[in-house]
């Protein structure tokens, strides 16, 4: 895609996978997945990551869920249409993404009708969890001579600016996208994602798109078969009843494909 980016698509980072986020029933403050990172030509590459510490044996900070990438998505949204603002830092020569976001603006871009105060305040929060919550990629530990381990956040900077508008509290945030992510955008390593993406309401929904998207593209129109009980593992999803249950598998994996809003996927439902 060229810069600016269309105001009518997201564009998604393609390093950031379905594992960078878990469900809201999952009720741990850090864990360790092997995340999946596939270009989009098929290329995959198998790292451990950490998610929710900065460092191992560091503090619990928690895991971002599927609405910290909903929230994401539609922040991305945003800088999108406001034509992709960037600076260059003078002491690095690294970019930085920016924008300038208003909650309001951000609770109806993710679909939100009925909202209030407390409810922008929540919302807000979870914006700055995307800066305080962390990954860390054990390259080390794949063999790789002399290996240098990364951690992150996705966000490297959130400020915030409040006032009365027309008689009512208006919160403006300035968002600066972290050096890693604001160099896949500035380097457009990124797919075009269509602007409902926030709009998925079905947290499962959510990251069957970021999963299936990269496969699906590199296989070119054949078909993909993957059972349902390896899509939970790859997923890492929390632990639940329902998993070691065929039918139950098969009827709420069915509900989440129904809520992406796009055309039907084949899968094994065994």
């Amino acid at each position: 895609m060229e810069i600016p980016y269309s105001k009518e698509t997201i564009p998604w980072a393609t390093f950031i996978s379905a594992n960078f986020f878990t469900l809201s029933t999952n009720k741990a403050k850090s864990d360790v997945v092997q995340a999946k990172f596939r270009t989009m030509d098929g290329e995959v590459t198998t790292i451990p990551m950490l998610r929710g510490r900065v460092k191992p044996k560091g503090e619990e900070r928690g895991i971002l869920t599927v609405e910290h990438g909903r929230i994401l998505a539609a922040i991305k949204n945003v800088w999108a249409s406001q034509k992709g603002p960037s600076y260059v830092y003078s002491d690095t020569g690294a970019s930085g993404c920016f924008c300038f976001v208003s909650i309001r603006e951000l609770a109806r871009l993710l679909g939100l009708t009925d909202f209030g105060g407390q409810q922008l305040v929540q919302l807000t929060d979870k914006v700055f969890d995307l800066r305080n919550r962390s990954y860390y990629l054990d390259w080390a530990s794949l063999g790789f001579k002399n290996a240098i381990n990364r951690g992150f956040s996705l966000l490297e900077k959130v400020e915030l600016a409040e006032g009365t508008k027309r008689g009512q509290m208006e919160t403006v945030l300035k968002v600066e996208f972290s050096t890693q992510l604001s160099s896949w955008l500035i380097n457009r390593n990124v797919v075009s994602r269509p602007k409902e993406l926030p709009y998925i309401r079905s947290e499962l929904g959510f990251l069957l798109r970021l999963y299936l998207e990269p496969i699906l593209f590199s296989l070119d129109g054949a078909v993909y078969s993957k059972s349902l009980r390896d899509l939970i593992d790859e997923l890492a999803l929390p632990h639940a009843g329902w998993h070691k249950l065929k039918t139950a598998r098969r009827r709420i994996f069915q509900k989440a494909l129904k809520s992406m809003g796009h055309k039907k996927r084949q899968m094994a439902g065994k």
